[in-house]
C-alpha cells in the first residue's frame, strides 16, 4: 500500500479463471476540503486488466447516498457485455 495526502494505492493480486491477475486500486481524497467528511463522499479507482476483456479501468463516486460509475474499456466487446448487464448495477 502507498499512501499519500490525498490518494491511497493498493496492488491485488488475485486468480480469475485459472490466470494470475493484478488489479489497481486508488482512493481520492478532495485535498481541497481537509474538513470533508469522507464517509459521505469518496471516490474509487479500480483498474484491471482481464486476459479475455482487456483493460477494464471503473471510476466509483459516492456522494451522500448515490453512487456513479464511470467506465473506460480497451475494446467494444466488452463495452456490449456492460451495455447488456448495466441494469444489474441500477437494480442494486
Amino acid at each position: 500500500m502507498k499512501n499519500t495526502d490525498n490518494k491511497q494505492f493498493y496492488q491485488i493480486p488475485m486468480i480469475i479463471d485459472g490466470n494470475e491477475e493484478n488489479g489497481e486500486l486508488y482512493i481520492l481524497k478532495d485535498k481541497k476540503n481537509k474538513n470533508k467528511d469522507y464517509s459521505k463522499n469518496t471516490s474509487v479507482f479500480i483498474s484491471m486488466d482481464y486476459a479475455y476483456l482487456g483493460r477494464v479501468d471503473t471510476m466509483i463516486n459516492k456522494e451522500e447516498k448515490n453512487l456513479g460509475f464511470q467506465f473506460t474499456l480497451e475494446n467494444e466487446d466488452t463495452l456490449k457485455l456492460i451495455r447488456q448487464n448495466y441494469h444489474k448495477l441500477e437494480e442494486m
